[in-house]
């Protein structure tokens, strides 16, 4: 829980960012994506995926890659890049309140339970903290 709160307290407290810990989060962040994305082929002939679903989170996984690399760049395409990426995740951002009133309604009139309620609850919570983290990188 503290790790989930951690960035929001710094924020707030408006200290000073570590510059080369943000750079080791930037090549673990790359590096990773480029290993899944290298195993992708592999893994989805092991698992026998479709090749539909495959090439779908191909593409999602390239146009990660691509937007981790061109947030360390100061090439003019990068930039749009980047904020095209910032406007995705803060349109989710902003879709995720919908998301939790069309469950809490669900709850409301007794179509879902309150354990399931606190499960989906849980989801979307991770998932803004994910996207806070794209929208507000400072």
């Amino acid at each position: 829980m503290q790790g989930l709160i951690l960035p929001a307290i710094a924020r707030w407290a408006q200290l000073p960012r570590d510059q080369e810990t943000e750079r080791e989060f930037g090549l673990a962040r790359t590096t990773a994506a480029e290993a899944a994305l290298d195993a992708l082929p592999a893994v989805a002939a092991d698992l026998g995926t479709d090749t539909d679903v495959t090439e779908r989170l191909r593409a999602e996984y390239e146009t990660h890659l691509n937007t981790l690399r061109a947030a360390t760049t100061s090439v003019p395409e990068s930039g749009a890049l980047v904020r095209r990426h910032r406007q995705d995740a803060t349109l989710r951002l902003a879709l995720l309140e919908h998301k939790r009133s069309a469950v809490i309604n669900l709850r409301d009139r007794h179509r879902i339970d309150d354990g399931v309620l606190l499960q989906v609850q849980q989801q979307r919570d991770a998932e803004e903290v994910r996207l806070a983290q794209v929208t507000n990188p400072e």
